[in-house]
């Protein structure tokens, strides 16, 4: 069983469409789900942990982060789940909540590994920015294998497109925010 876990991750990287879809098609109900998100939650708790053992960088109390940080976690992936059915149908996607749930669930679990480069742990020179070049690098597989899994998952043609709709909500987003949040601080 964990060698055929592992493989399907290693999978993944090398042809993401094809794991996904294999998973999914594994995947018939909302406690398969539940036990990939689950599996990817505890994975990154167990990071968080030896990181705040290592590094120190948790000061309060190491439950209460990991509650609140499976909290967070699980509203996001509600959202994620909700935005990628909903925007992913409206585009003429044919995936099922629980096909977008899957793909989502096993993105997490795949993009574990990179949890201790995407946190505060000090993991190479930052640029004049602050932005770390491992950081986005990573940013960019992760991006892609959300993309891919998206685009299979909605049975779409193209992961390309999917990335350009995805970077095309994402800056409409980002500009509506700036135009809500610096037309309030300005004022009448």
């Amino acid at each position: 069983m964990l060698q055929l876990l592992i493989s399907s991750v290693m999978e993944s990287y090398r042809a993401p469409r094809a794991a996904v879809r294999g998973v999914i098609d594994r995947v018939d109900s909302i406690e398969g789900v539940a036990i990939i998100f689950a599996l990817s939650f505890a994975l990154q708790a167990m990071v968080l942990a030896i990181s705040a053992l290592v590094f120190g960088t948790v000061e309060a109390g190491l439950f209460g982060v990991l509650a609140g940080a499976l909290t967070v976690s699980a509203l996001s992936f509600a959202v994620i789940v909700g935005l990628a059915f909903g925007i992913g149908r409206m585009f003429g996607g044919q995936g099922s909540l629980l096909d977008i749930a899957t793909a989502i669930a096993w993105h997490s679990l795949v993009t574990v590994i990179f949890a201790p480069f995407l946190g505060t742990l000090p993991v190479g020179p930052a640029d004049q920015a602050g932005a770390n070049p491992i950081q986005i690098v990573i940013f960019v597989i992760v991006f892609w294998l959300f993309a891919n899994f998206i685009a299979e998952a909605h049975k779409f043609a193209s992961a390309w497109r999917v990335a350009g709709a995805m970077i095309g909500i994402m800056l409409g987003m980002g500009v509506l925010l700036s135009i809500l949040i610096f037309g309030s601080i300005s004022g009448p």
